[in-house]
């Protein structure tokens, strides 16, 4: 009985990670965005839902949250997942030079902003994002080898300088010509640009701003 319970749960880790792995949404859907007013909270059916996140009222930011995240947000040994039921990427990738394949994930880290000026200064209330990668189970592994094996958090000043409500984040993308490469788009104002993300061999991961309105900032490492 123990055996069977055992090799039930590996069955369904596997299962989350390869769901994880694979999944993916249309470039033009909204990740990210903010509203004073009740916008609407419709994604494509089985897609994602949209996740409602108060901050200070009338202000509110809303994230998509892929299904297979808030799986895989209750599984054990991945710390940053318990954050990560809301996601602006979640693909597999691999570093170039032959490393292993592995779970990207790339989810808020602290409070969405609070464009207000008595909080301006305040680092709780800038957008943060926090970018883990996950070690998969082989073939034959067990559901302890799912587990956090790299880390980073990212801030964007520009991004955080933009007016609340001008800011949207689409849904990340892989990139089929680099395995280690995917992008995010956002947008401020309308005008839309692009960060660029790179999984490297340590297990960690760069994100660097390619264009658009928030170039000036190139690298929002912290």
């Amino acid at each position: 009985m123990v055996g069977g319970a055992r090799i039930a749960r590996t069955g369904r880790t596997v299962g989350v990670a390869n769901r994880s792995k694979c999944y993916s949404a249309p470039p033009d859907l909204i990740a990210y965005y903010e509203s004073s007013t009740s916008p609407s909270e419709t994604a494509p059916a089985g897609m994602a839902t949209y996740r409602r996140l108060a901050v200070t009222e009338p202000f509110t930011a809303y994230w998509l949250s892929p299904p297979p995240a808030l799986t895989l947000a209750n599984l054990p040994g991945i710390a940053g997942m318990s954050m990560a039921t809301e996601a602006v990427y979640l693909h597999g990738r691999r570093a170039a030079g032959g490393a292993p394949q592995r779970l990207v994930f790339v989810t808020p880290y602290s409070m969405p902003r609070v464009q207000l000026p008595s909080d301006r200064t305040n680092p709780r209330h800038f957008l943060t994002f926090y970018v883990g990668v996950v070690q998969l189970p082989g073939f034959w592994g067990s559901a302890a080898d799912l587990r956090e094996v790299g880390s980073k958090t990212f801030r964007f000043e520009r991004l955080n300088d933009a007016p609340f409500g001008k800011l949207q984040y689409y849904a990340g993308q892989s990139d089929p010509a680099d395995r280690s490469h995917f992008t995010i788009e956002y947008a401020i104002n309308g005008e839309r640009g692009t960060i660029d993300g790179w999984l490297r061999m340590d297990d960690t991961v760069d994100l660097v701003v390619r264009d658009g309105p928030a170039v000036a900032d190139r690298s929002g490492d912290r």
